[in-house]
C-alpha cells in the first residue's frame, strides 16, 4: 500500500490517533479510494486534521457500493416503464356544479383541521439563487411583483395569517442546507420572524453526501483538503427531522399532519383546506398535488402507477412515445405534473425514517467543480460527476394509501428557476399579478389591464378572495398592493403588518443597475475579474463585459430593486417617458450600449456603419458611433485609429492586397484615462493590454478588414466582411488622437468636471471627486459609469444607499430626484463617467 502520509513517524501520545488512522487507511484503499488523499503530504497538521474528520465521518462501504454502481449501472426505472399506467386515483379539478359542491364541503373540513391545530407546514429551504445570478438563499430572493417581497416573506405571511384566522399556533419548520443555514435565520431574526412567533419556527439542516467521478467512480476533491459533497436531496428531510429531534416535537404539539412545499413556488397555497380535507377523508399517509403538464416535453416529474402502486418518475426516465401519449380524449395519458406540493402524515414519516431504512438513493450527474491530479480547480462545461440524493416522493409507494389532487397551474404553480426565459423572475412574476387580477375582478372589483397588483395573505388569503364583499377603490396607477388596511372592517393585528393599499408608480422608483453579461472574446483575458471583480464561469479569456443592452440575445435585465429581473426592452416599452423624460419624444428602443473591454490582444482591424448605412443596408435602427475611455494601459499597448494623411482609397486597397493595411492607419500609444472617440466610418482597433469603458450606439454590427490571421475560440478563423467594411468607410476620417478634456468646473470642495465629447448618439462628462456630492438632476436621463475607486450612491428622497463598485454602470431614470455620489471614505478619490442622450436624438429615431 502507497504510502499516504496518514501513518507515518507518530509520537507515542498520538498511537490511537495513528491506530485510527491506519483503519481508514484500509477503508479508503478496500473502497478503491486513494486518490482522495493524493495531496496529503502538502497539507498542514491543522489541514490534515480537518480533512481526516470529515473522511471519518464517511461510511466506505457505501461509497465502494456506490463506485460499483457507477461503474455498472442499474437500469431498473428503464425495466419498470413497461408496466406503468396513469394514476387511477385522482381527484380532478371541479367542473360540475356537484363537484364544486364537493369542493367546498372539502375545503370546509379543512379549515376544521387546521382549527384543531393538527397541521405544521414544512419548507424545503436549501438550495441557493446562482442559477438566478443571485449568490444568497433562494429563499431571500425578492419576488413580489409590488413589494420586492422575498419568497420567504411571502411563506411566512400566510402561516402567519393561517396562525391568526385559526387561532392557533402553527409549527413552522424550515429545512436548510449548510449553504444556506445562517444566511437564512439571520434573514429571519433580522425581520423579527416576519411576526410569527419565535417559537413556533424551527430551522435544521439536511445532510450532504459526497459525489463520484461520472466516469471513474472517483471521489471528488473540492480543494486539496476537501471532498467535493452535495446536499442529499429533499428526501433528506426524513434523516434530518430525525437528527434534530423534531418528530419528538411535532408529538408534543400533537401535529399530525405535514403540509410540504419547495421555497421556489411563490404561488403555493400554503396549507390548502380543500387539499388538507381531501387527505382526511381518504385516510391517506399521502397526498400529491398535480398539474396538467403543458407539452410532453415539460421538465417536471410525473406521477404514475407501477404495479398498481402510485409513484413518481423522472420526465428524462419516460420514453418519449409514452411522454407524448394521449388518451380518447386528446389529452396527455401522463399528465400528471409534480408540483411538489404534499400532504404526509407525521407518524408515517417517522416510521419510514426509523424503521424502515429509509428512501432509496438515486444517482444523478451534474457539473461538479473539482481539484485535478495537478491541484488545480476544474469548472466543467458539461456533467462530470454523480450526485446522490434522495427524493421525497419515494414515499408514495410505500404509503399505505396514497392521493392524487389535480390544482390549476395558472393559480399555484410558477416555480422560479432561471433567470431568464421560462420559470425567470419576469414571468413568475407575471404570473403572480395575473393571479391577483383575476381573483379581484372575480369578486367584482374593476381592476384596468397594465395594473400590477399584489395581495397580502394578511389581508386575504388565496380561498378567502372570492368571499370579498368590501368595496374597494380599484387602482389607476402602475402598481397596487392590496393590504389589511383596505378592506373593513380591518383588525388591529393586521393593521400592525405594515401593509397598506400602497399605490406605486415608476415615479417612485430610484437608479437602476442592471446584471452584467460576460463575452469570451478570443482577444481577452482575465483583467474584468482581476480588476473590476468579475465572476468567470469559465476558463477562456473574456474581452467584454456588458451592462447596458437592449440588443436580441443579450438584453440587460436589472439586478434589484421592484423591478429586478425585468429586461430594459420591457421597461423601456412600458415606462419609456418616465425613464426618458417627459418634455421629449422617446426613442421607440433604448440607443445605448455600455459595456467594459479588455484587449489583452488585439481588437480585429474593424469598421462600424453610420445610422444610413445601418438603415438602408443592415434595417437596424443605429449605425455604431462609440467612445473609449482608457482605464488602465500596459507598457505595450497601441491603438489604430483613423487613416493616416494622405492615404487614398486606392492606396488602401493596394495594402489590403498586399497584406500590409497596418501602414494605412495612424497609430499611437494610450495611456490611462484618454478618451478616444470613434465615429462610425473610422478604421480601428487596440491591443496590448487595455482595459477600457466603452460607450457605443446599440448596434453590435462590425465589419473586420483583417484578424491578424488568427483561429477564434473555436479553432477557426473569424470571418472578415470586406465588401461592407470598404462600404462603411468614412474615407474622409484622418488621425484619431485623444480628446484633449475640455475642464468646465472646479469646485471648491474639488470636484472637478471636464467635458469629453458631445456626439450625435451621446455627451460624456467625468467627474473626479474625494467627497460626497450631489449630481443635480434636470429631468433627463443619465447614465453613470464608475472608472476608479468604489461608490456609494445615495437617492436624496428615500435616503436609500448603494455600494457601486468600480467597473459598474447605473441609470438615473428622468423622475428620480438627485443622487449624491460619495467615495467609500471622505478623501479617497472616486472618477465618475456621466453619459446623457441629446434630446434632438428622439426625433432622428
Amino acid at each position: 500500500m502507497a504510502n499516504s502520509g496518514l501513518v507515518s513517524g507518530e509520537p507515542p501520545e498520538n498511537r490511537e490517533a495513528a491506530h485510527l488512522n491506519h483503519r481508514l487507511n484500509e477503508q479508503i484503499e478496500l473502497a478503491g479510494q486513494m486518490s482522495v488523499l493524493r495531496f496529503w503530504d502538502e497539507l498542514s497538521p491543522a489541514q490534515q486534521a480537518e480533512f481526516g474528520r470529515q473522511l471519518e465521518s464517511i461510511d466506505w462501504s457505501i461509497v465502494s457500493q456506490r463506485r460499483n454502481q457507477c461503474l455498472n449501472p442499474d437500469y431498473s426505472v428503464k425495466q419498470a416503464i413497461g408496466r406503468i399506467e396513469p394514476p387511477r386515483r385522482i381527484i380532478r379539478r371541479p367542473q360540475t356544479s356537484a363537484e364544486i359542491s364537493d369542493w367546498n364541503d372539502a375545503r370546509e373540513e379543512g379549515r376544521q383541521i387546521l382549527h384543531q391545530g393538527e397541521v405544521g407546514v414544512l419548507l424545503v429551504a436549501g438550495g441557493s439563487g446562482s442559477r438566478l445570478g443571485f449568490d444568497h438563499p433562494k429563499g431571500m430572493y425578492p419576488i413580489g411583483p409590488v413589494t420586492d417581497r422575498s419568497l420567504y416573506h411571502l411563506f411566512a405571511e400566510q402561516v402567519l395569517a393561517l396562525t391568526r384566522r385559526q387561532e392557533t399556533p402553527i409549527p413552522f419548520l424550515i429545512m436548510t442546507s449548510d449553504s444556506t443555514h445562517e444566511e437564512t435565520v439571520a434573514w429571519f431574526q433580522q425581520r423579527h420572524w416576519f411576526g410569527l412567533n419565535s417559537a413556533d419556527v424551527f430551522f435544521f439542516q439536511q445532510g450532504w453526501e459526497s459525489t463520484l467521478d461520472a466516469n471513474t467512480g472517483e471521489l471528488l476533491l473540492a480543494g486539496k483538503s476537501a471532498l467535493a459533497v452535495s446536499p442529499d436531496g429533499h428526501g433528506g428531510l426524513l434523516n434530518a427531522l430525525l437528527k434534530a429531534n423534531l418528530f419528538e416535537e411535532l408529538r408534543r404539539r400533537k401535529i399530525k399532519t405535514l403540509f410540504y412545499h419547495q421555497v421556489d413556488n411563490p404561488l403555493v397555497h400554503v396549507c390548502d383546506p380543500a387539499f388538507l380535507g381531501f387527505h382526511a377523508r381518504h385516510d391517506a399517509q399521502v397526498s400529491t398535488k398535480v398539474v396538467c403538464k403543458s407539452s410532453p416535453e415539460e421538465k417536471v416529474g410525473v406521477v404514475v402507477e407501477i404495479d398498481g402502486r402510485v409513484e413518481m418518475i423522472e420526465y428524462i426516465d419516460l420514453p418519449p412515445d409514452l411522454a407524448s401519449a394521449r388518451d380518447s380524449d386528446g389529452q396527455l395519458s401522463f399528465r400528471a405534473g409534480n408540483t411538489a406540493i404534499h400532504l404526509f402524515q407525521a407518524d408515517f414519516l417517522e416510521e419510514v425514517a426509523t424503521c424502515r431504512g429509509g428512501l432509496p438513493w438515486h444517482q444523478v450527474r451534474r457539473s461538479v467543480p473539482f481539484v485535478n491530479s495537478t491541484g488545480q480547480i476544474v469548472h466543467p462545461s458539461r456533467p462530470n460527476g454523480l450526485k446522490f440524493e434522495r427524493f421525497i416522493f419515494d414515499v408514495l409507494p410505500i404509503a399505505r394509501t396514497s392521493l392524487v389532487v389535480e390544482t390549476d397551474r395558472k393559480i399555484e404553480f410558477a416555480p422560479l428557476k432561471n433567470a431568464e426565459g421560462d420559470s425567470s423572475p419576469v414571468e413568475v412574476r407575471r404570473a403572480m399579478v395575473e393571479v391577483a387580477v383575476d381573483q379581484l375582478r372575480a369578486a367584482g372589483i374593476n381592476i384596468p389591464d397594465g395594473i400590477s397588483v399584489e395581495i397580502s395573505p394578511l389581508a386575504l388569503l388565496p380561498d378567502e378572495v372570492p368571499l370579498l364583499r368590501s368595496h374597494i377603490s380599484p387602482p389607476t396607477d402602475h402598481a397596487w398592493i392590496l393590504g389589511p388596511e383596505d378592506l373593513a372592517p380591518c383588525p388591529e393585528s393586521a393593521r400592525k403588518s405594515g401593509w397598506a393599499g400602497t399605490r406605486l408608480s415608476i415615479d417612485s422608483v430610484g437608479p437602476l443597475s442592471f446584471a452584467s453579461k460576460l463575452m469570451p472574446r478570443v482577444w481577452g483575458g482575465r483583467g474584468l475579474g482581476e480588476v473590476l471583480g468579475h465572476t468567470f464561469p469559465t476558463d477562456e479569456p473574456y474581452g467584454e463585459a456588458w451592462d447596458v443592452s437592449v440588443l436580441p440575445d443579450e438584453v440587460s435585465r436589472v439586478s434589484d430593486g421592484r423591478f429586478r429581473g425585468m429586461p430594459l426592452t420591457e421597461l423601456w416599452a412600458r415606462y419609456g417617458q418616465q425613464l426618458h423624460g417627459s418634455n421629449v419624444a422617446v426613442p421607440q428602443q433604448f440607443p445605448l450600449l455600455i459595456k467594459w473591454l479588455e484587449c489583452r490582444d488585439w481588437l480585429s482591424l474593424q469598421v462600424h456603419p453610420d445610422d444610413v448605412m445601418a438603415r438602408h443596408v443592415l434595417k437596424q435602427p443605429f449605425g455604431k458611433s462609440e467612445a473609449w475611455i482608457v482605464l488602465q494601459a500596459d507598457s505595450t499597448a497601441k491603438v489604430m485609429a483613423g487613416l493616416r494623411p494622405g492615404v487614398s482609397r486606392d492606396d488602401f486597397l493596394r495594402h489590403l492586397h498586399a497584406g500590409t493595411l497596418e501602414d494605412c492607419i495612424h497609430s499611437f500609444t494610450p495611456r490611462s484615462g484618454d478618451c478616444i472617440v470613434l465615429p462610425a466610418g473610422t478604421i480601428h482597433a487596440a491591443g496590448g493590454g487595455l482595459l477600457i469603458a466603452e460607450v457605443q450606439q446599440s448596434s453590435d454590427a462590425t465589419f473586420r478588414l483583417h484578424d491578424w490571421n488568427r483561429l477564434g475560440l473555436d479553432g477557426r478563423p473569424r470571418q472578415l466582411q470586406i465588401d461592407l467594411a470598404l462600404q462603411a468607410i468614412d474615407w474622409t476620417q484622418g488621425p484619431i488622437v485623444p480628446v484633449t478634456p475640455c475642464i468646465t468646473r472646479i469646485n471648491s470642495d474639488g470636484t472637478r468636471e471636464e467635458s469629453l465629447a458631445e456626439m450625435h448618439a451621446f455627451s460624456l462628462k467625468r467627474y473626479a471627486i474625494n467627497r460626497p456630492w450631489i449630481a443635480s438632476h434636470t429631468g433627463e436621463l443619465t447614465l453613470w459609469m464608475v472608472l476608479d475607486g468604489t461608490a456609494i450612491l445615495t437617492d436624496s428622497r428615500t435616503d436609500g444607499h448603494r455600494e457601486v463598485p468600480r467597473g459598474r454602470t447605473i441609470l438615473i431614470p428622468a423622475t428620480a430626484g438627485e443622487v449624491v455620489w460619495s467615495p467609500t471614505q471622505e478623501g479617497q478619490s472616486l472618477t465618475l463617467l456621466c453619459i446623457r442622450m441629446p434630446q434632438s436624438m428622439a426625433s432622428e429615431t
